[in-house]
């Protein structure tokens, strides 16, 4: 078994370096396809028969390969003379592939990928087929995989950074493939990439900048899907911030209404805390006489008296 699958690795290698026998690649247009994470997809391949084949002769191979990430190509299925060979099959589409076997006679070489992966992304499908030993391997289809998933609407919130003057403003979604582009405006003035940091981990995207906006300005943090060309944005109005040493005097500022109830609640306190201060001082002094007369004046006029 090893050997038959060192033999199939070697045969696929030399076909895609080589070309096929009767068709090379260059000549094969290559469909494109877009897929969506998690859920299923149709790779078109069909030679266009009218009437059914006899297939008890044929080979047919679905290879994936990924340039970027790999050197060889991967099997993806093999139908040799009227039987689905899985053992052949590389563990990345094990369980998740299948044909149109009633249609399969008729030319249709279509094939279902079920459960699509982030594995998948930019995987080019080649379909190699051999109607019988005599007439050698011929490349008949190309399918271009690109894999994605939608982006959420994200979340954007705004936090006054105190001592700083200004503003730190946070943009978050999830669930995107593949990496989302992150682009901020204020007040429909985009900012410039340098200005902003932003963050990837898998199918999350955290974006920041620090910015000096006033009360009322609008803030707008859009994702855009490369793969889709499709956008999701989230707009949020600026609240006014209490920044150390700004507008003495005005609401939300040292001096403002912010700082005065803080200095007015100090205030009332050492108020307080003063006239239980005399209070205990007199009552040490006058003593409890209901006149109100210290008790040693009291004693002294009598003596006098």
């Amino acid at each position: 078994m090893d050997t038959e699958m060192a033999r199939l690795r070697v045969f696929i290698i030399l076909l895609s370096l080589l070309g096929c026998q009767r068709t090379r690649a260059a000549e094969i247009p290559v469909i494109s396809v877009t897929a969506t994470i998690g859920e299923s997809v149709i790779l078109p391949c069909s030679i266009g028969h009218g009437k059914p084949m006899d297939l008890s002769g044929t080979r047919i191979y679905w290879q994936g390969s990924n340039k970027a990430r790999e050197s060889e190509p991967k099997v993806a299925y093999v139908y040799n003379k009227g039987a689905v060979e899985i053992n052949r099959q590389n563990r990345l589409y094990r369980n998740r592939t299948s044909l149109f076997m009633d249609e399969l006679p008729f030319g249709n070489f279509s094939l279902k990928l079920t459960t699509v992966i982030a594995e998948d992304y930019q995987t080019e499908v080649d379909v190699l087929f051999q109607k019988n030993f005599e007439l050698g391997f011929e490349m008949i289809c190309r399918i271009a995989l690109n894999v994605t998933a939608r982006w959420q609407k994200p979340q954007v919130t705004i936090s006054c950074i105190e001592g700083a003057g200004l503003a730190k403003v946070l943009c978050g979604s999830q669930g995107g493939f593949p990496e989302g582009t992150v682009s901020w405006s204020i007040q429909n003035h985009t900012l410039h990439p340098h200005e902003i940091k932003t963050t990837h981990n898998g199918t999350s995207v955290q974006s920041s900048l620090w910015v000096n906006i006033s009360k009322g300005q609008m803030v707008t943090c859009t994702v855009l899907n490369p793969t889709l060309q499709e956008t999701v944005n989230t707009s949020v109005t600026a609240k006014e911030c209490e920044y150390p040493g700004k507008d003495n005097g005005h609401p939300g500022s040292p001096g403002g209404v912010g700082s005065v109830a803080v200095v007015a609640a100090v205030c009332g306190v050492v108020a307080v805390a003063a006239l239980l201060l005399i209070n205990k001082t007199k009552r040490r002094f006058w003593g409890d006489s209901a006149e109100g007369f210290p008790k040693n004046i009291e004693h002294d006029c009598k003596i006098k008296g």
